[in-house]
């Protein structure tokens, strides 16, 4: 996902020309979106596996241990034995 902005009073860019953000700012639409593809990314890397197909779920199993977290919004739960 990128967030493209026009450029901010004061500074000047060729006509047609706009920004690209690097980094999602706090109260844009796309932030939460732009989160929870890092986190996402994080979290199977780290080697989770999703559970289901929304992928608000996600399972880490190592031996005998197991991790289920779910993820909704900004709030997350964890369960463990």
């Amino acid at each position: 996902t990128e967030i493209l902005m026009c450029a901010p009073t004061g500074y000047s860019l060729p006509d047609g020309k706009c920004l690209k953000l690097c980094k999602s700012l706090y109260g844009l639409r796309q932030s939460s979106t732009l989160f929870y593809e890092n986190l996402e990314r994080w979290m199977i890397n780290y080697g989770f596996t999703p559970i289901g197909p929304d992928g608000v779920m996600f399972r880490l199993e190592q031996g005998a241990e197991k991790l289920i977290v779910s993820l909704y919004v900004n709030d997350s739960v964890c369960a463990s034995n």
